[in-house]
């Protein structure tokens, strides 16, 4: 909703285009970095209890973004905006996994996928219709009955028993992690468009410094954030590749698309606004998905989604200015519902690899590889998006295909029929 109102934002506060970014840029910073913390958290205090913590605060930053009567203020309640949505998915998905059994991991992610995908696809247009009538303050006025109604389901529903570890909290694994991952969004945000307040050749070393860091860091800590021996596991290293690959793909659709379809193919805002909604609606298919995993293994719809990818990327490659919206459509149909048939076996695999007492923190991890795929797409959108969109994106769009192929790739290595069993047993 918030990538809707950046137009009316714009016009209330006087601010530019880069101005204006800020507020998708420094939530997303903030969301990413924050993401294994916040599933650590639970581990330590019950995942019930950090995520209706981080619900009810995440209502009231909503309510001070409403009110904000200045820019600053705005983009200071996005970052409290951020903090306190970091603690939703990780837990979210770790209370799944203690409440299915194994063979049951992917159903429940199916529905958890598919309405995921439900508020993806209803996001835009609501927030369209909240500017509307509302006003840009609309998007974050609508968050408090929805923070209300969901905080009461929560406290009625959620499972409550957790157990609380004892050692040192790894506070510096925490910073450094922070600062890694704030250090690569920032970096691959900001490459083209030269907003980095030090230079690429002073920020690649310090990378590379804060990545060793960690490692040593989490090596003599006593509770370490990043557990580096969880990547030993096979389904948890290959479902983190597969998410990141997966959403690198995606959020070059979200971020290159509508910018083709509008600037290259001459489609108003809205009509494009209904192909982005129909490669969203293909996404409903994730509950399908799950059952088939838990019947046939994490790989098979893995790999067949991911040639649905590949094969809506080639179709692409295919589209000249003269063609059909159709070959268009179609392309995106078939990628949508690549990415529907992804998604429930992916994380089924991560969190089925987890042992109970870190599936908080590991569903951190993979959410961070989550976004850092997001990070990744809007990069290569944005390096490889051509001026002159009327003649479409074929360097895009292979590198679209060369991603597919390494997905399929790493399905691969996602664990066949009743493998997780076998290794639960």
């Amino acid at each position: 909703m918030v990538s809707v109102a950046l137009a009316p934002i714009m016009t209330a506060f006087g601010l530019t285009v880069a101005q204006a970014t800020w507020l998708v840029l420094l939530y997303l910073v903030v969301i990413t970095s924050l993401q294994p913390t916040a599933g650590k958290l639970g581990d330590r205090f019950g995942h019930r209890r950090v995520f209706l913590a981080g619900l009810l605060f995440f209502g009231l930053a909503s309510v001070g973004a409403a009110l904000a009567p200045a820019f600053w203020v705005l983009v200071l309640c996005r970052v409290l905006q951020g903090f306190t949505a970091s603690t939703l998915g990780p837990n979210a998905a770790a209370l799944i996994r203690l409440a299915y059994p194994i063979e049951r991991q992917g159903q429940a992610m199916g529905l958890y996928v598919g309405i995921f995908s439900m508020g993806l696809t209803v996001g835009p247009v609501l927030g369209g219709l909240l500017v509307n009538w509302v006003g840009w303050q609309g998007i974050f006025w609508v968050n408090v009955p929805t923070v209300m109604l969901s905080a009461l389901i929560g406290f009625m529903v959620l499972p409550t028993a957790h157990a609380a570890q004892k050692v040192p909290f790894d506070w510096g694994g925490t910073a450094l992690f922070g600062a890694l991952v704030a250090g690569i969004v920032l970096v691959a945000n900001t490459s083209k468009t030269g907003g980095l307040p030090v230079p690429m050749w002073v920020m690649i070393p310090v990378l590379a410094a804060l990545a060793l860091g960690l490692y040593r860091q989490e090596g003599r800590a006593e509770d370490p954030l990043i557990k580096f021996s969880l990547f030993r596991s096979r389904g948890f290293s290959a479902s983190n590749l597969s998410i990141f690959l997966t959403n690198t793909m995606v959020y070059v659709v979200l971020v290159a698309m509508p910018l083709y379809l509008q600037s290259g193919r001459g489609l108003s805002a809205a009509a494009s606004g209904v192909q982005m909604a129909l490669f969203s609606a293909m996404q409903l298919v994730a509950p399908v998905a799950g059952r088939l995993s838990d019947r046939w293994g994490r790989q098979v719809p893995v790999l067949i989604g991911g040639g649905l990818f590949l094969a809506g990327w080639a179709g692409l490659l295919l589209v000249t200015q003269g063609s059909s919206l159709v070959w268009v459509t179609v392309p995106l149909l078939l990628a949508g519902t690549g990415y529907g048939l992804t998604q429930a076996p992916i994380q089924a695999a991560c969190l089925s690899a987890l042992p109970r007492a870190d599936v908080g923190v590991g569903s951190g991890v993979w959410y961070s590889s989550r976004y850092l795929g997001n990070v990744a797409g809007a990069l290569f959108s944005s390096l490889l998006l051509p001026h002159e969109l009327a003649q479409g994106a074929p360097v895009l769009w292979w590198t679209q295909v060369a991603v597919a192929v390494a997905l399929m790739a790493s399905a691969r290595l996602l664990p066949a029929h009743g493998e997780e069993l076998a290794a639960a047993d």
